[in-house]
């Protein structure tokens, strides 16, 4: 896993948590929730997750591009 220099992600010992991880910012372009880089869930990282398209929620989210 490579991590930006200046990135710092802290979880209290004893818990995890679950984020996704994009290459780009989401809050400035929300296509980048459409190219992951990577998952954490339950503390299983998984890399380059694949999507599954949902019809329904690319025209919700059409409507925010």
């Amino acid at each position: 896993m490579q991590i930006q220099e200046g990135l710092c992600i802290l979880v209290q010992e004893g818990k995890i948590t679950d984020m996704i991880v994009t290459a780009k910012n989401p809050l400035e372009d929300l296509r980048a929730l459409c190219n992951l880089e990577m998952v954490v869930t339950g503390g299983t990282i998984i890399d380059h997750p694949k999507i599954r398209k949902r019809k329904q929620v690319e025209a919700e989210l059409d409507k925010f591009l």
